[in-house]
C-alpha cells in the first residue's frame, strides 16, 4: 500500500486539503537524480502533468526551457476543467515507495506544462494515466488517501 495524505499546498497559497502522493521521478535525458515530486491526485486528468514549479524547482528544467517549445523533442495541446495547455511529452520512470518499504517503478510520459503567467503556481497533477495502476482510497474526513495493488496487474 502506498500512503499519501491530504495536504494544504500553502507555497502554492491553496489553503484547501488537496489528496497528494510523493513519487521519485527521473525523466529521462532531464533529471541527474530523481525528483522528489508531491503530485496532487486528480480523478479529472486524463494524464499526470508536471507543473513548471515542480520542473523548476525539483526537476531543474529552467524557466526559458519551460517557456520555449522548440527545446524539446515533441509538444501537444491539452486542455481540462482548468483550462488548456501546450505540454510536452518525455518518457520517466515513477518510483512509489510502499508502507512496506518496497519500492514500485512504472515507466511512462510524464506531460511537462509549458510555462505561462497562470500556471507557475499550480501543482503537479496525478491522472488516471498513472492511477489506473492502484485501487484508490480518498476519505477526506480521517485524512486517508492510499493506492493499493490491483489484482491482475
Amino acid at each position: 500500500m502506498i500512503r499519501g495524505s491530504f495536504a494544504r499546498l500553502l507555497e502554492l497559497e491553496i489553503h484547501e486539503p488537496f489528496p497528494n502522493v510523493h513519487v521519485s521521478l527521473t525523466i529521462d535525458g532531464i533529471t541527474r537524480e530523481p525528483a522528489e515530486v508531491d503530485f496532487v491526485v486528480d480523478s479529472g486528468s486524463h494524464f499526470t502533468c508536471l507543473q513548471p514549479n515542480d520542473a523548476t524547482v525539483w526537476a531543474e528544467i529552467s524557466e526559458e526551457r519551460l517557456r520555449n517549445p522548440y527545446a524539446w523533442p515533441a509538444t501537444m495541446g491539452g486542455s481540462g476543467v482548468g483550462g488548456g495547455s501546450i505540454f510536452f511529452p518525455m518518457p520517466a520512470a515513477f518510483t512509489f515507495r510502499h508502507e512496506s518499504g518496497r519500492r514500485q517503478t512504472i515507466r511512462q510520459t510524464i506531460y511537462i506544462a509549458r510555462l505561462t503567467p497562470g500556471n507557475m503556481y499550480m501543482p503537479s497533477l496525478m491522472g488516471w494515466d498513472l492511477l489506473r495502476h492502484f485501487r484508490l482510497l480518498l476519505d477526506h474526513d480521517a485524512g486517508e488517501v492510499r493506492l493499493t495493488h490491483r489484482h491482475g496487474r
